[in-house]
C-alpha cells in the first residue's frame, strides 16, 4: 500500500517541490552582520550548535501553494534532520508579494542569523532572490525539484545547486549495464522539455564509452496528445531488438505508453526517471523500473527517511531532496565549526557528505552538482518495492 493518501496522476503532479519554512515575518530593511564573519570565541571553543536557513516567499506567484506545501516539508525536515545530525537547522521565511521586495527580504533573513538561502519553486523570483543572496554574500542553494526545471546561469561559488537530480540519466544507464544489457530503446514525450533531454542524457551515457550499449532504436510523442499506440506501432520492427527499453513521460501517458509496449508483446524491462514515481500502474503491470531519490513504501533503506514521511501528509519521494539539502548543510556547518557562508560552500564542494537519504557527492563545478543514490523501485503486478540502491 502506498503511504500517500492521494496519489495524482496529472502532469501537475510530476512538478514536484522541495522548498521550506517554519515562520514568516514581515521584512526589515537594516543589515547586521556580514554571514562571512568568523565564529565568535565561545562558538569556536563549543562547537557550532545550530545553522539557520532563510526562504523567500512570493505569495503572488502560480507556485503559492506548492511553496506553502514547502513549508511544511521543511519544517518537518529540519526536525528530522536536527535529530540525525551535531547540529540543529532553523528554517526562516519570509513572504512578499512583489519582487522589488527581494532584497529587504534577504536583508530580513540577515538579521535574523540566516547564513544560507534555499530558493522555493517559484522560477520568475529565483532568479532575484539568487543574486540578492550573492550581493549578501550568503550562501545561495536550490531547494526546490521541479519539472520544468527552473533556469539559473550562476558560476558563483556562493552557489550551489544541491536539489539537482540531473545524475539521475547517469544512474540509470549505469545500472543497466550492470544487469547485462547491451542494447537500449530509448522513447520520450516532446511535451516538456526537460523529460526529452532526460532521455536524451540516458543514450548518451549509455552509448558511451566505458559502457558503450548499442541504442536499437528511438522514438518520440507528444504526452496527452499523440497515441502511444501509434509510436509502438512505427518502431514495431526495431524494438525487439533492445534488451531494455527507457521511458521517459509524465503521468499519465507513462503509463499509457507502458501499456501499449505490453499490448504488443514487448516485454523487456522498462526503465523510468524519477519524474515518473507518482504514476499509479495498472495491475498486471511488471517489470518496470523507476530510479527515485526515495521509495514511499515503508522499504526505504534509510530509517529517517521513513520516519519523515510518517510526518508528512501525502508525502512524495522528492521530499527527500529537502531533507537531504538541509543535512548536508548541517554537515558543512560542524565541519567547518562556522555559520559563515563561504567556509560553509567551501566545506561542502569537492566533498562526500552523509544526507538523509544517504551518502551525496558535492561536485567542485556547475555541472553534475550533486551525485546522489537512487532507489531502484520495481513495478509488480502494479505495487512498486524497493530493490537496491545504484548511483552515488
Amino acid at each position: 500500500m502506498l503511504r500517500a493518501s492521494f496519489r495524482s496522476t496529472a502532469v501537475t503532479a510530476a512538478v514536484v517541490l522541495l522548498a521550506v519554512s517554519c515562520s514568516s515575518r514581515t521584512s526589515e530593511p537594516e543589515a547586521t552582520l556580514p554571514s562571512t564573519v568568523a565564529p565568535a570565541a565561545a562558538e569556536s571553543s563549543a562547537g557550532v550548535t545550530g545553522i539557520n536557513v532563510g526562504i523567500v516567499l512570493n505569495t503572488t506567484s502560480p507556485t503559492a501553494d506548492r511553496d506553502a506545501r514547502l513549508a511544511d516539508v521543511m519544517a518537518a525536515s529540519a526536525s528530522a534532520v536536527s535529530n540525525a545530525q551535531a547540529v540543529d537547522v532553523q528554517v526562516e521565511t519570509v513572504a512578499i508579494s512583489d519582487l522589488a521586495e527581494v532584497p529587504a527580504a534577504v536583508t530580513d533573513l540577515v538579521n535574523r542569523g540566516v547564513t544560507v538561502i534555499a530558493t522555493s519553486c517559484d522560477d520568475s523570483s529565483m532568479p532575484t532572490v539568487v543574486d540578492a543572496a550573492l550581493e549578501a554574500e550568503l550562501l545561495a542553494v536550490t531547494g526546490c525539484v521541479a519539472i520544468p526545471k527552473p533556469e539559473l546561469d550562476v558560476s558563483n561559488r556562493l552557489f550551489i545547486d544541491l536539489a539537482s537530480l540531473d545524475d539521475a540519466p547517469s544512474a540509470m544507464a549505469q545500472w543497466a549495464h550492470d544487469q547485462g544489457h547491451s542494447s537500449i530503446a530509448v522513447l520520450s514525450s516532446e511535451l516538456i522539455p526537460d523529460v526529452s533531454q532526460t532521455c536524451a542524457d540516458v543514450e548518451d551515457f549509455a552509448t558511451a564509452a566505458p559502457r558503450q550499449m548499442e541504442l536499437a532504436t528511438k522514438g518520440s510523442f507528444v504526452g496527452l496528445v499523440d497515441d502511444p499506440a501509434v509510436l509502438v506501432a512505427s518502431l514495431a520492427a526495431q524494438l525487439p531488438n533492445a534488451d531494455v527499453i527507457v521511458l521517459c513521460a509524465l503521468a499519465p501517458a507513462l503509463g499509457d505508453t507502458v501499456a501499449a509496449l505490453r499490448s504488443a508483446g514487448l516485454e523487456q524491462p522498462v526503465l523510468v526517471p524519477w519524474f515518473g514515481e507518482p504514476q499509479v500502474w495498472s495491475e498486471g503491470t511488471s517489470d518496470v523500473f523507476v530510479f527515485s531519490p526515495s521509495s514511499l513504501q515503508d522499504d526505504d533503506p534509510s530509517e529517517p527517511v521513513i520516519e519523515l514521511y510518517d510526518e508528512l501528509e501525502n508525502a512524495e519521494a522528492v521530499d527527500v531532496v529537502a531533507a537531504d539539502t538541509l543535512a548536508v548543510l548541517a554537515v558543512a556547518a560542524d565541519r567547518s565549526q562556522t555559520v559563515g557562508s563561504r567556509r560553509i560552500a567551501d566545506a561542502l564542494r569537492g566533498t562526500s557528505v552523509e544526507g538523509l537519504s544517504g551518502t551525496l557527492a558535492i561536485g567542485r563545478g556547475v555541472e553534475l552538482p550533486v551525485r546522489r543514490q537512487y532507489r531502484v523501485l520495481e513495478v509488480t503486478d502494479g505495487e512498486m518495492t524497493f530493490v537496491e540502491t545504484t548511483g552515488g
